[in-house]
């Protein structure tokens, strides 16, 4: 893995609090294989190949069991279906990610699915992956995203010298789009950002450009009115709610998240299964809901930067001019710089607004 050198604007030098700010760049692959080590250590089996094919229930809420059980008739979650047989579980976690089966999954059950807010819009993004010579990250990493008019860059450094480079667009500019899925308009593009020539000169690790399209923010809830759709069941991470990528605040929710679910089973158990799946989504919507919102809000109003660009006009809007306010001021003040970076990786003790 690679330690990534203090930004520019921490000036004055480390003090000891900053520890706390120390990251470790890692590609994905690298750092699944290591926190899959790290269960493994700590006991949790790990079935490699098999496939989860659906939920097995009840239909009766887990009613008899618990002081708030006779209130629901929700389905009982009892375990699931797998490519080698049933499993059976006092509680299903649904950690599957973005492309998560659950909707699919409760309909089979009965149930109409997650209530379900997505964004209508969304970003582009054409990334290609390098490996510099040396097998030392380039010298300007920071800011890892910059913005200009209707097009953004995304670096992201990763282990042993290896990085990605990512120019965002809008999902529906179909003119970019056609332009940067080749690699000399890509390239060209890339360049348009300073300091970015550094980052073309490594070692490409992949043909062409990979393209993800339709990135945006999606939240699904298990709960309407604090009654839950289905008890024996909560949807962790990004099964939860997914973010744009550029703010980064992905990994850090989804672990936040796994601590509050660690949280909520210490104080209540599993006897109780409407208690424990209500109690969760509280715990969800008063840690983690502010934080969702300020993820839709800065997309909502980056396309809508983006669209005025396009069209030759400026964009102006209060939030979005308090967010470039804050940007500037941590790139020239330490003490706004820790605040923000508190703020962005959710550490204790951070603010949320």
């Amino acid at each position: 893995m690679n330690a990534l050198a203090p930004e520019p604007g921490l000036r004055g030098g480390l003090l000891a609090a900053d520890a706390r700010f120390d990251t470790l760049a890692a590609r994905r692959c690298l750092l699944e294989y290591v926190a899959t080590r790290a269960a493994e250590a700590a006991g949790v089996r790990i079935e490699r190949g098999v496939a989860c094919r659906g939920l097995r229930s009840r239909p009766d809420g887990g009613r008899g069991v618990g002081r708030s059980a006779p209130h629901s008739r929700a389905p009982h979650v009892t375990g699931v279906d797998t490519s080698t047989g049933p499993r059976t579980a006092d509680l299903v976690v649904d950690c599957t990610g973005r492309r998560s089966p659950l909707p699919s999954w409760l309909r089979d059950l009965g149930v109409p699915g997650p209530v379900e807010e997505a964004g209508r819009r969304g970003f582009t993004y054409y990334c290609r992956y390098f490996r510099s010579a040396d097998g030392a990250l380039p010298a300007s990493t920071f800011p890892l995203i910059e913005e200009q008019g209707s097009l953004g860059l995304l670096r992201i450094p990763a282990d042993h010298g290896t990085y990605s480079l990512g120019l965002i667009s809008r999902s529906d500019d179909h003119e970019l789009r056609r332009l940067l899925r080749h690699e000399r308009a890509w390239s060209a593009a890339v360049r348009l950002f300073p300091g970015a020539d550094a980052w073309l000169e490594g070692g490409s690790l992949t043909d062409g450009v990979q393209i993800m399209a339709g990135l945006t923010d999606r939240k699904r809830t298990l709960y309407d009115a604090e009654l839950p759709l289905a008890t024996g069941l909560v949807a962790v991470g990004d099964a939860w709610a997914v973010t744009v990528p550029s703010i980064g605040r992905g990994l850090a929710m989804s672990l936040q998240h796994s601590l509050m679910l660690r949280d909520v089973l210490r104080q209540n158990g599993t006897g109780d299964p409407v208690a424990l799946v209500t109690a969760f989504g509280r715990a969800t919507r008063d840690g983690l809901g502010q934080v969702y919102r300020q993820c839709t809000s800065y997309t909502r109003h980056r396309l809508a930067e983006m669209d005025a660009h396009a069209a030759g006009r400026p964009y102006r809007h209060p939030d979005r001019d308090r967010a470039r306010a804050l940007t500037l001021l941590a790139g020239r003040d330490p003490d706004a710089l820790r605040a923000e970076r508190a703020g962005a990786h959710l550490l204790p003790g951070a603010g949320r607004s």
